[in-house]
């Protein structure tokens, strides 16, 4: 029972207790766990100020249901790309109310297609891409979506329900771009996953979607801008740089390499926590690593958990979510200039939802930064 419900129970006399709806949320918190907290959380912040989100895959019956429903809860204002007529007949079949949201169709907008055209072969002319292929993919959804978020004509870009994840990013990386690092360049991009568990904090996991196998460099940018992340929410971060090694039992590239990316952090952010190389049991259990190793930095349990592979990353959290009961949220796409957040392929109606409550708060933290 919702407290809204209770709530409504207790003032028509149906409830045969009175319950205290104050207690009554507590015990619900509690029992949904600090995803719950973090996700009720974050929808408070995007209805402060509600972003244009883009939706490219406009005729997806799961990218419907959830249009429907973040106009319902005043989450951001949906944007899908197709035609209105399809749209609007699945919404019907659905049983969804979408008169709230706003459907574009990119094919009968011949002006702008033309001008994003000109735009995505200026930057992509000198990357093999011709003019004719440039008209080309900007019949694409993705494309049309990218280059109204390019253009400022929304706020922020949800993609991916129906590709895998590198087909669904590589368009946005055309029109979008990275964001730059300190030195001007293009910095990485980074996944991060969310896992909640009912009786700990929050864990935070990259890099679990993008780079293959990062050297030092990168793990460091990925472990910053994770770290980034994870303060605007409100919690102070401890990074663990995790693989198979505890500080040097192992000489091995691998562990090298995330020891040297260990060092590269606290030049560049020495006030930020941060610890490795080391095992992921040793980075959660802090009894076993204080005692171990009484010389580490961390004041606590890791809650950023940075992997030297992508594989490991990614294998740990699917795993975490089948077997050891976390509730997931994501992928958190780091690095991109502009809020862009690609979608797992058939992301379930709450993970659409999740992602899109993400990019709001992501377009709202950006301008809060210019």
């Amino acid at each position: 029972m919702a407290p809204a419900v209770a709530q409504a129970a207790m003032d028509s006399g149906v409830a045969r207790i009175d319950v205290e709806l104050g207690e009554y949320r507590d015990r619900l918190r509690a029992k949904l766990g600090p995803g719950y907290e973090l996700m009720r959380d974050m929808r408070d912040r995007a209805r402060t100020k509600r972003a244009r989100v883009i939706f490219p895959e406009g005729h997806n019956d799961t990218i419907i249901r959830a249009a429907s429903q973040l106009v319902a809860d005043g989450i951001c204002d949906p944007v899908l790309l197709g035609r209105a007529p399809r749209i609007q007949e699945k919404a019907d079949l659905l049983g969804v109310d979408i008169s709230g949201v706003e459907v574009i169709y990119a094919a009968e907008l011949e002006d702008e297609r033309s001008r994003y055209a000109d735009q995505l072969f200026e930057k992509r002319a000198r990357k093999g891409l011709t003019f004719s292929e440039a008209e080309w993919n900007l019949f694409k959804p993705v494309y049309f979506a990218a280059s109204m978020l390019e253009n400022g004509e929304v706020d922020a870009l949800v993609h991916g329900i129906e590709a895998n994840y590198a087909e669904a990013l590589r368009p946005c990386l055309h029109v979008v771009g990275r964001k730059p690092d300190g030195s001007g360049e293009a910095g990485r991009l980074a996944g991060l996953y969310i896992l909640a568990f009912p009786n700990r904090e929050l864990l935070f996991l990259a890099d679990t979607t993008v780079n293959i196998e990062p050297d030092a460099r990168s793990l460091a940018e990925i472990a910053l801008q994770t770290a980034a992340f994870v303060r605007d929410l409100g919690i102070e971060p401890r990074v663990a740089m995790v693989t198979f090694s505890n500080f040097g039992s192992v000489s091995h590239d691998e562990a090298s390499t995330a020891a040297e990316a260990v060092k590269r952090v606290r030049e560049m952010d020495p006030g930020l926590e941060i610890e490795g190389e080391m095992q992921a049991d040793t980075a959660v259990d802090f009894i076993k690593l204080k005692s171990t190793y009484p010389f580490s930095r961390l004041t606590g349990p890791a809650n950023i958990l940075v992997f030297s592979r992508l594989s490991a990353a990614n294998s740990a959290y699917k795993l975490l979510e089948e077997l050891g009961g976390a509730d997931v949220i994501g992928p958190v796409l780091l690095g991109m200039a502009k809020p862009v957040h690609v979608l797992q392929r058939g992301s379930s109606l709450t993970n659409v939802l999740d992602l899109a409550t993400v990019a709001s708060v992501d377009w709202q933290a950006r301008n809060r930064q210019v």
